[in-house]
Formats: structure tokens, C-alpha cells, sequence
């Protein structure tokens, strides 16, 4: 793209001729295509000749590219504009990370990355390595901050120099049976120096649908794995819906295998300060990096249900953007099992069908929600709505966003679900969520809930999980964290140590969130129900640093517990892309350890390691109650939820008649069966019309395939077939063209 080429007005001075065409640069090109960082060193500015326009050569060029906005440009980066008639280039090619190159498995994967809905991560670390590490989380949680702590865990007994890959799945079971082939097609061709002991290390996020794809490959790659021969132990961390079931397909499945199966992990501790590779005791490296947070939170007015630091109450409603109806009822559950009078979600926008109702249910009765067709609409048909939760997909998440800000006079806070949202449409929500005084529940979020009231999303997880966290009541405890994938976990954790959680936000992985960690923080001290704050961040970002200049400060009073997870990244020799952009360290103030150290100097409390957080969670707690600061409350029993039926199904609990019986074909599995034949191996095969209808009619082959030329022995066959088969019928003729009877041949008929 030639900047040069494009018209200027006449400038009035050389200098100012310069100035613009550096500012068509910047303006055309650098947001045109969505850079991520522009060098220009160095460049030649030659004054104007004879009234010619100045010129400026750039002799040397650098640019940082945005891979999340390859589809808005992608085709901008690669074809030339000299050639006439162009508009668009081949795909752009990414390349591997400094210092190493794409196996073909990692290529493969970040392609079905790329092609399917599903979020896929592979990282061959060690192609020798016998610690396989990867991790599967169900699609509607989000998050993969869980799988950063456990490859602490597994760095942390020494495993880093064995530890041969780190991957995240997240998707349905054909990408997890892609994935799954694809690792053990490739670390079936390792050669182990000690080939009698290889483990896989398995933390599962996920359903038991999940785990059939993941048996299926085992099954499919058994010869290849030869897990009797190398003592292949298998470990798998519990977690997501109906993971009993998944844990007794595993254990069948080490039993026919011949593998150790183990479920759980053994209590491994994270990476400590002191570990090689950690800056001196004592020296804080980056905290006075010459600039000055602004402490100010976010200065919306006092919403519709409330004062600023409780965005969330009991009143709280909201409006959902796309078609998510088990995360909407999701919702609703929460809202019936906290004793809500109404339910939080007033009504669901879908742009792409007209005007409907979708059902759901309130408890045991059903619930019926208007489905819009424009934000405008339900904005004007529900004015008590201040929360917009956008399920848009990555592609159209920034439009959608412009337009209910449009409303911000009503729409108080949005929450954005969304992955992959360019960084430069991040920043312009983010400036303009500032201007309307909005709070933003940053894109890549798994949402956040406030106990006892108002829950975005999936988060929290499953009801069974909600109501043995006991986030149906409010706790003392006030969190935030950058991982969905954590979020559940410290759930539970603060239930086992405290007396539950207050509020938790997830702010998400990016680069660019829609609101920080001081935002909320910010809000838990002025909030005077909630007495304990909890900060968990991880490597890449200062956004930790902004917190420790409020603590010194004075701004936040109340204990903060903090711990950043990712000390294993140190042991990495080449670079790791840790779940999104912005868990990634570029500079020395960006790791955990000196995050960890700087908070620990700016007297937070910061455990030693991350296994060590729920005994400090635990003292904190119990000096607050001593002090009379918290009160523990007499607990209320939650109303039941009852099960969906196809759900109770899945799981086996219910069973229901089939209310259609069909004869012919089987759709049972991945695949129709016809006659016992998969509808592929039918439609390959030329078995002509005969075979079709023998397949269907006799569920079997009456006749082997045969070239075309033999088709109407084939016929004469299948007809053979059906009259010998079928009944035999009698066609009377008609009176007027009755033949006079034969006495020697009885009445007149025509038999067939």
C-alpha cells in the first residue's frame, strides 16, 4: 500500500507537507490494518523541489501485527497493489514464535484452531519429554488460567526439562478427537532414553461427551501407543459436568488399555520465589516505572438499582445478546435458587430471525422470554435493564457493542464472552466505555457473579457446583482474577476457608481489558459488606502495579490476599503463549516472580506459593472474625432446582419409550447406518437401485455390486426376490369385459 500515492492538501510550509504525510501514514495504514506497533528508524524527510510535494523515505520499517484481526485484514497484508485488478492476497502466514519452528502438528492444530469454532493450543516443547501436558475445558466456561497453575505444579517437581508439550482444547468432540490423535500420532514417534515410565498428564475441564472423543482416539491409537511397554500413567483432574461418568470411561478404558489411570493429582507445590531464575531477594525491579496510575474509578452516576461500588444487586436485570439458551437458563436457575422475585434476564436480542418467544423455566414452571429483532427495542420495552451481556462472536462483537452503548444512559454495565476481539477495537471500546461512564466486563471473560444476586453468563459453572460453593448466599470475600479457568476453583476454595465469596469478576486474559483489577478492588473498599479482597493475576501485564500504588497510597485499607500464577514460564527455554495475548511477559516487570515480590514489599499478603493460598485465605479470615469485623450468619437451605429432562437423560437417571420406531435406518453414533453399513461406505459403493431398496426393505445385500452393464440382471434379481416375498394378489376385471367363465377353470380372475 503506497502511502505517497494517496492526494494531500497543499500545505501552507514543507514542514507541515512532512508532518501529513507521517500522519496518512498513521492514520491509513497503521489503523487501516490494524497494527499492533509501528517503527519507523530510521527515515529521510528531503524538502520540496520547484513546488513539488516533500519526500519521505522510510529506510527501515518495523511493524507488529494483530493475528486476531486477520479476518477484517488479512487480505490487505499480502497483495500487491501494482498488479491491476487485485484485491486480495493468499492466506497470511504466521509465523512460529523467536527462536523456534512450527512442528506440523502445531501447524495442524492452529489450523483446525482456525477453521473450527473450537479454541485449540499446542505447544511441542520437548519432543523427548515424557510429561505430555495438555487441557481440556468445556467451550460455555471459558478459561484455561487452571492449566497455567498446573503446569506450575508439574514444573515444581522437577518435571520442566521432561515436560514435552503444553496445549488447551476447548470445543466439541470431533476437535477433541482431532486433537487428541494429533498429540499421539506425535509423541508415538518420541525415543525415550528411559523407556519404562511415561506419564500423560490429563486436567480435563470438560463433559463426559468430551471424554468419549478423548476414548476414541486412545482406543483408535492403541497399537501406536504402546502404553504396555513404556508404562504409560495416565492422570485426570476432575472437573466440569458429569465427570463421574467420564472417570468410570477412563478407568475402563486404563483396564482395556493396559495403562495406569490415576484420577487426581498428588499435592504438588508451585515454583518458589527463590527458584533459579528469579530476581535477588529483596529487589523489586519495575514498581517505579515513572508513571502514576489513575486511581479514579470508572465515575458512572448512581445506577438504576444502586450506589457505584455495587454494579450487581438483587434487583438487577439484564439483556442478552444472541441465542444462548443454556446459559440463559443458567441464569435463571441462579435467580430461583437465591430467592429472586423476578427473574435477571428481561429479554434476548437476535438480529438474525424475527420477532419470537423462547421458553424456559422458573423453577417447575415455564418462563417465557421475548426475543427481539434490534437493541433499540428491548431497550425501550425494558427500562429497568442496566446489564447487556454480548455473546456476539469475535467478527461482529464490536458493532454490536457500538450500538447498545448508544443507550448508555440505561445500559450501565456490558459484559463481552467473546475471544479473539482485535486490540484496536478493544481500545476503542474501552475509550468509549469511559466517555459514557460504562463498565466493561472485559472481552475473553467468563463473567462474574455476585452471591446471592446477579450471575453473567456461565459463570460459577453448573448448579451443582453453584450450590456446593454456596453462592446462592453472600460471603465476606471479594475477588478478581485475570483466568475463567480459576474462577471455579476459588469459588471452592473460599467456601473451604471462609465463609464464601461476596463478588467475583473475571476480567479475562487480553491485552487491552475493559476494566482492571483496581476498578474492582477499588469497589470491594468502598463496599462495606465485603471485609476481605483476593487478587489473583498472572504472567504479562502491569496491571498488578496499579494495585501496589494504591496500597501505598492509601486507597485500599481492607487485607488483600494476591498471588500471580505462571513461575513455570521461566523454565521455558523458548516462548509459550500462556491461554490469550496478554498472559505473556515482554519485560522483566512482567513476571510472576517480580509481580509477586512487589506486592509482597508493598505489604500485601502474598503466600509462598500457590498451594499455600488457602492456609493464608484461612488466617486472614480468622483474624477478621476475631476482631468482630465478620460475623458468620445462621446458613438457609437453597430451594431444589430441578433437572432438565434431556439432561437426566444424558445422565442416565431417566428413560423414556421411543415414540418412533424406524425400521430402516439406525441413527445411533457419529454416523447412519444403513443394513448395518455406514451411509459413506453406501454412497461410495455402485450398488444401484436394487441395493438401495434390498438395504432399506430387507435390512441386508440381496446381490453383491456389479458393473453398470449388469444392472438389469440386478433388477430382474430384486424383482425375483420381491415376488417370491410378497403376497399374491387378485385383480378382478371389470363386468362388461368379463371373459364367460371356463367350468374346467373355476370363476374368472387374473392372478399375479
Amino acid at each position: 500500500m503506497d502511502v505517497l500515492s494517496r492526494p494531500h492538501s497543499s500545505p501552507t510550509s514543507t514542514t507541515l507537507g512532512k508532518c501529513e504525510i507521517l500522519i496518512d501514514l498513521i492514520t491509513h495504514i497503521y489503523a487501516d490494518l490494524h497494527f499492533a506497533c509501528l517503527e519507523i528508524n530510521p527515515l529521510i524527510a528531503l524538502d520540496d523541489e520547484n513546488g513539488a510535494e516533500p519526500i519521505v523515505q522510510f529506510l527501515d520499517m518495523a511493524v507488529k501485527l494483530d493475528q486476531t484481526s486477520e479476518s477484517i485484514c488479512g487480505h490487505k497484508l499480502v497483495y500487491d497493489q501494482s498488479v491491476i485488478g487485485a484485491d486480495r492476497g493468499p492466506p497470511m502466514v504466521w509465523p512460529a514464535p523467536f527462536g523456534r519452528q512450527l512442528t506440523k502438528e502445531e501447524a495442524y492444530i492452529r489450523k483446525l484452531d482456525g477453521s473450527t469454532g473450537a479454541s485449540l493450543k499446542l505447544t511441542v516443547l520437548n519432543p523427548e519429554g515424557r510429561v505430555w501436558a495438555w487441557f481440556l475445558r468445556l467451550i460455555q466456561t471459558l478459561g484455561g488460567g487452571a492449566s497455567v497453575v498446573y503446569s506450575d505444579a508439574i514444573a515444581a517437581h522437577g518435571f520442566s526439562h521432561e515436560l514435552a508439550s503444553y496445549g488447551e482444547y476447548s470445543g466439541t468432540l470431533t476437535e477433541g478427537h482431532e486433537y487428541v490423535k494429533t498429540i499421539i500420532a506425535r509423541l508415538a514417534q518420541a525415543r525415550w532414553q528411559d523407556p519404562h515410565h511415561w506419564w500423560w498428564y490429563c486436567q480435563l475441564y470438560a463433559c463426559c461427551l468430551i471424554f468419549k472423543g478423548i476414548i476414541c482416539a486412545l482406543k483408535e491409537y492403541k497399537a501406536g501407543l504402546r502404553v504396555i511397554a513404556h508404562s504409560v500413567k495416565i492422570f485426570v483432574h476432575r472437573s466440569g459436568p458429569n465427570y463421574q461418568e467420564g472417570f468410570k470411561a477412563m478407568h475402563f478404558l486404563g483396564k482395556s488399555l493396559g495403562s495406569a489411570r490415576k484420577s487426581g493429582v498428588n499435592s504438588a507445590r508451585s515454583i518458589p520465589p527463590s527458584a533459579p531464575g528469579s530476581p535477588p531477594p529483596g529487589k523489586v525491579i519495575g514498581v517505579h516505572a515513572g508513571w502514576r496510575p489513575d486511581c479514579a474509578f470508572l465515575g458512572w452516576q448512581e445506577g438504576i438499582n444502586g450506589p457505584w461500588f455495587c454494579p450487581f444487586d438483587a434487583k438487577t436485570r439484564s439483556l442478552v445478546y444472541g441465542l444462548q439458551p443454556r446459559a440463559t437458563q443458567g441464569m435463571l436457575d441462579f435467580d430461583y435458587s437465591c430467592g429472586r422475585d423476578t427473574p435477571s434476564v428481561a429479554a434476548m436480542i437476535y438480529p438474525f430471525s424475527g420477532h419470537h418467544i423462547q421458553k424456559f423455566y422458573w423453577g417447575t414452571k415455564a418462563a417465557l422470554l421475548l426475543v427481539y429483532t434490534s437493541v433499540e427495542e428491548a431497550v425501550k420495552k425494558h427500562p429497568d435493564a442496566d446489564v447487556f451481556v454480548n455473546f456476539a462472536p469475535s467478527r461482529s462483537v464490536y458493532s454490536s457493542t457500538l450500538d447498545i452503548m448508544r443507550f448508555s444512559s440505561q445500559i450501565k454495565k456490558v459484559a463481552i464472552i467473546a475471544e479473539g476481539v482485535p486490540e484496536r477495537h478493544a481500545r476503542e471500546i474501552l475509550h468509549l466505555a469511559k466517555e459514557e461512564d460504562i463498565l466493561i466486563v472485559d472481552p475473553t471473560t467468563v463473567g462474574g457473579i455476585k452471591a446471592g444476586c446477579f450471575k453473567v453468563c456461565n459463570s460459577g459453572g453448573m448448579m451443582d457446583n453453584i450450590i456446593a460453593s454456596k453462592l446462592y448466599r453472600a460471603g465476606s470475600v471479594g475477588y478478581v482474577s485475570k483466568s475463567g479457568g480459576m474462577f471455579n476453583e476459588l469459588n471452592n476454595i473460599l467456601l473451604l476457608v471462609t465463609n464464601s465469596t461476596y463478588e467475583g469478576i473475571a476480567i479475562g486474559g487480553d491485552r487491552y481489558p475493559g476494566s482492571t483489577f483496581i476498578d474492582h478492588l477499588l469497589r470491594y473498599e468502598a463496599d462495606p459488606d465485603c471485609k476481605m479482597l483476593v487478587l489473583l493475576g498472572e504472567v504479562g501485564g502491569i496491571e498488578e502495579y496499579r494495585v501496589i500504588d494504591a496500597v501505598k497510597l492509601g486507597k485500599v485499607r481492607k487485607p488483600i490476599i494476591a498471588w500471580a500464577i505462571g513461575t513455570c514460564a521461566k523454565m521455558f527455554a523458548t516462548e509459550v503463549q500462556f491461554r490469550r495475548a496478554g498472559s505473556m511477559a515482554n519485560l522483566l516487570m512482567e513476571t510472576v516472580d517480580t509481580k509477586n515480590a512487589a506486592m509482597k514489599a508493598a505489604r500485601i499478603v502474598v503466600p509462598e506459593t500457590f498451594e499455600d493460598l488457602p492456609d493464608v485465605l484461612r488466617e486472614t479470615y480468622n483474624v477478621l472474625v476475631a476482631r468482630g469485623a465478620v460475623r458468620p450468619k445462621l446458613e438457609r437451605k437453597p430451594p431444589v432446582i430441578p433437572m432438565d429432562y434431556k439432561w437426566a437423560q444424558e445422565l442416565g437417571l431417566v428413560r423414556k419409550p421411543a415414540a418412533l420406531i424406524s425400521m430402516i435406518s439406525d441413527e445411533r453414533g457419529h454416523e447412519l447406518l444403513y443394513a448395518g453399513t455406514r451411509i459413506t461406505v453406501e454412497s461410495k459403493e455402485d450398488i444401484g437401485l436394487g441395493g438401495v431398496v434390498s438395504s432399506l426393505w430387507f435390512k441386508r445385500r440381496l446381490m453383491a455390486p456389479r458393473p453398470p452393464s449388469t444392472s438389469g440382471l440386478k433388477c430382474v434379481h430384486l424383482c425375483g426376490c420381491l415376488f417370491r416375498s410378497a403376497p399374491k394378489l387378485t385383480l378382478h376385471t371389470h363386468p362388461e369385459t368379463r371373459d364367460p367363465p371356463d367350468p374346467a377353470h373355476g370363476p374368472s380372475h387374473t392372478q399375479v
